[in-house]
């Protein structure tokens, strides 16, 4: 999760600021227990994948507006 954040914030440096990893790791509990709910056990792959999209949509809404 960490590294994937750490890619990103090469072209958005803001996105290591606490706001930004704050809402990030929130994302991925919430990503986390969603997909535990929906498979029954945790996926780290589908997790991974879910929250880089996230990720992708919040770098969007927040720094490309």
């Amino acid at each position: 999760m960490q590294y994937g954040k750490l890619e990103y914030s090469k072209g958005f440096p803001n996105l290591l600021e606490a706001e930004s990893t704050v809402f990030l790791n929130d994302e991925f509990h919430r990503i986390s227990a969603r997909v535990k709910r929906e498979m029954g056990y945790l996926d780290s792959k589908r997790i991974l994948f879910d929250w880089e999209e996230s990720l992708k949509k919040f770098i969007k809404k927040e720094f490309q507006s």
